[in-house]
């Protein structure tokens, strides 16, 4: 009788030490799951955070794939906090940063010329090159821009392509058929309402339905980052103007 009491005792006991280590285990299973939800809820947070910032700028922007005359034209317009010669200069220094155009690798300004004609409007000559997603090649782009002001301030940026351009690099496809314009019309004295009218051709066996999804994709983008430009340069306006103010006063 004592054998068997020794018996039942142990296997009690090897059984409450199975038992504590099964509990044991839930418990940090429990605990690395709430870790885990939580880590998954500050990365759900930050996430949505970042796309209501971007759809807040998104909304603003208008894009539309329209049927033009010469075919298919992207168009895009929204209220921006720069003057139409703040967005020139934005212009005119691509060839030194163009990360705010959509996929843009690089911009190289080749030269410009004075037209003949009584406005002696002046033509610059840039080359584009835009990285491409895999299997597609990069795509490269020769144009011409002049610019025209209106009385009324309203600047005209015309753009044409070069179809007869060579690319700088074998593996690169041109970009043909660019006809595009910017109109930027001033509404105050810091903000203006900038458009986009616009057609090219990216070249290669691409389907007309995915040209029509980058285009749009890409003027969304582009024009996403200028919003951020022309916000960035109004808090760094603001800051300027406060610190000259702060110093006025203590002059006093």
């Amino acid at each position: 009788m004592a054998e068997n009491y020794n018996d039942m005792v142990n296997s009690d006991a090897i059984g409450s030490s199975k038992d504590m280590r099964i509990v044991r285990q839930i418990e940090q299973q429990k605990a690395i799951f709430s870790i885990k939800s939580i880590f998954s809820l500050i990365l759900i947070l930050t996430f949505s955070s970042n796309i209501s910032a971007e759809q807040s700028f998104t909304s603003a922007v208008d894009v539309k794939i329209v049927q033009g005359e010469t075919g298919i034209n992207v168009v895009a317009s929204t209220n921006i906090a720069m003057t139409p010669a703040e967005f020139v200069d934005l212009l005119n220094r691509t060839n030194k940063d163009c990360s705010w155009i959509h996929n843009c690798a690089s911009v190289v300004f080749e030269g410009s010329q004075i037209s003949q004609a009584k406005s002696l409007q002046k033509t610059q000559k840039w080359r584009t090159i835009f990285t491409s997603p895999w299997p597609f090649h990069n795509r490269e782009m020769v144009t011409y821009s002049k610019v025209s002001i209106a009385s009324s301030g309203e600047t005209l940026i015309e753009i044409q392509g070069e179809d007869a351009a060579q690319v700088t690099d074998k593996q690169n496809v041109l970009i043909t058929s660019v006809s595009a314009k910017w109109i930027v019309n001033p509404v105050s004295d810091s903000h203006s309402t900038l458009t986009y009218i616009g057609f090219a051709d990216p070249g290669g066996a691409i389907p007309r339905f995915l040209i029509n999804n980058m285009l749009k994709t890409a003027s969304e983008k582009t024009f996403l980052n200028v919003h951020k430009i022309a916000n960035a340069r109004t808090l760094n306006k603001q800051e300027i103007e406060n610190n000259y103010a702060n110093k006025a006063n203590k002059l006093q």
